[in-house]
């Protein structure tokens, strides 16, 4: 997985190197460079408003008593949005404001939702175990399950204590006043 990552931020340089090469040569490195300071000036101030935007739905989702997972995943798309927009580039530039942007947000909101729950039904399995709840659906190599119920079980804290040494005083051996 890392070694992916890796490639595809490599792959990622070069593109937006690339990209930046073009348009310099298409205008002026001037131009080039004024447009990437551009783009970081109106994203930033569209991820502003949009934040404050996602952050008051949210307040008045809870205020309402409902839970905000719709205004929490607009956040943080919008961060990660804001994110993009730091990155010096055409293309992160781009991809982060079509992030921010509402319209096209949903969409990625919609795939976040789909990742997320595809993680979640890989994570643990849905269906019913012994008890009624869900069970974990992975066991780690090496593992011993057996099966059986347990009867009594007390927790550590409620169980007697008991003296380190015991000394019955009526028995031969014992200590006695």
């Amino acid at each position: 997985m890392g070694l992916v990552i890796a490639i595809g931020f490599v792959a990622l340089v070069v593109a937006e190197v690339y990209v930046l090469i073009a348009v310099a040569h298409a205008t002026s490195a001037v131009v080039a460079v004024l447009l990437l300071l551009g783009t970081s000036v109106v994203g930033g101030a569209l991820v502003r408003r949009e934040g404050a935007k996602a952050w008051a739905r949210a307040a008045r989702a809870v205020e309402q008593g409902r839970a905000p997972g719709r205004e929490v995943a607009d956040g943080a798309l919008i961060l990660a949005g804001g994110a993009l927009l730091l990155i010096p580039g055409f293309i992160t530039d781009a991809l982060g404001l079509l992030v921010v942007l509402p319209p096209t947000r949903r969409l990625f909101r919609g795939a976040l939702g789909v990742a997320f729950v595809r993680r979640l039904t890989r994570r643990f399995d849905a269906r019913p175990g012994p008890s009624g709840r869900g069970r974990s659906g992975r066991r780690r190599r090496g593992d011993t399950v057996i099966d059986g119920e347990v009867l009594n079980r007390t927790r550590r804290r409620d169980r007697p204590s008991r003296p380190a040494i015991e000394h019955d005083l009526d028995e031969p051996g014992g200590s006695s006043p």
